[in-house]
């Protein structure tokens, strides 16, 4: 991404010097309203891993936060502001921007003197070759400048590791009016304090060697999701439940039909014994009937033969 600047001055305003916790100057609001463009026409990412790290970005932290009121939150949108040295209007693209104690309603650009002097408190920029040298360079000045309080670069294919970033993941804050490098982890990580959140690569690697930025929670040791991953998180767990509710049903189908087959063939084996029990004992009626019929044969042989 890069800057992009406007060189006509309004004529109606004028800038005054506002200190607010060493963060520099605060225009006053223009007169009248301005007719800016939202848009330089240029693609929002140089790549899909550009692409895909900005918008994990934005929705992680959209769904992190919560709360609009409070947060604006926004992903390669013009931030408009007042460049007294050149007294004309400025404005950058960052390819995320944080500020807080501003509503989080939407905007076609964010301009500093409409947003009672708030200047973004986060930006990020991801970084490719084309876009490195500016990110590093003119925007970090910028950024520096209007008193952006941290301000983080990520390339997530690491094509300018080594040549123009130290690392896939670096941070400056500022402390005094200047820029200073925040703390690098062993694991590579870096806290922002302003968001009260830690950001870190995964260590997989995926196409073109893209890794992965991940925002995580400290408080919890979890990565941040966005509404997608949450959702898609959240259906996972319910075709897993709906899997585990069924598997069981058929376990207790299945179970129910083998005590069946027990029931009937225990049923079977005691109405087998009983006929075979009752077989017994007709068996030795008959042949005490039959006994009984031998012996009375027999009386009437002895009698016929006297």
């Amino acid at each position: 991404m890069c800057t992009v600047t406007s060189k006509k001055a309004h004529q109606g305003l004028a800038p005054v010097a506002v200190a607010a916790a060493g963060r520099p100057v605060i225009p006053q609001p223009p007169i009248g309203p301005i007719d800016l463009p939202c848009s330089d026409g240029l693609p929002m990412a140089d790549s899909d891993a550009q692409a895909r790290t900005m918008l994990y970005s934005w929705g992680a932290l959209e769904v992190h936060f919560g709360d609009p009121k409070h947060v604006y939150i926004a992903i390669d949108t013009f931030v408009y502001y007042w460049d007294e040295r050149s007294g004309s209007i400025e404005k950058v693209a960052p390819d995320l921007t944080v500020v807080f104690g501003v509503d989080g309603r939407l905007r076609r650009s964010y301009r500093v003197w409409e947003e009672g002097g708030r200047v973004p408190d986060f930006v990020m920029e991801v970084v490719s070759p084309d876009s490195g040298r500016n990110d590093l360079v003119k925007k970090r000045s910028t950024y520096e400048q209007l008193g952006v309080t941290e301000y983080v670069l990520y390339d997530p294919c690491g094509d300018t590791v080594g040549r123009l970033m130290e690392h896939r993941l670096q941070g400056e804050a500022l402390r005094g009016g200047r820029y200073r490098t925040m703390e690098r982890r062993d694991d590579g990580s870096i806290r922002s304090n302003v968001l009260g959140l830690d950001l870190r690569v995964r260590k997989e690697k995926r196409e073109l060697g893209y890794r992965e930025l991940l925002f995580r929670d400290p408080r919890t040791g979890r990565d941040l999701e966005t509404h997608a991953m949450v959702h898609a998180r959240r259906s996972a767990a319910e075709e897993r439940a709906r899997r585990e509710r069924r598997a069981r049903v058929l376990a207790e189908e299945r179970a129910g039909r083998e005590r069946l087959d027990r029931i009937q063939a225990e049923a079977m084996v005691v109405t087998a014994q009983r006929e075979a029990k009752e077989a017994v004992t007709r068996i030795a009626e008959l042949e005490a009937l039959l006994g009984e019929v031998r012996g009375t044969n027999d009386s009437n042989d002895s009698d016929s033969s006297q």
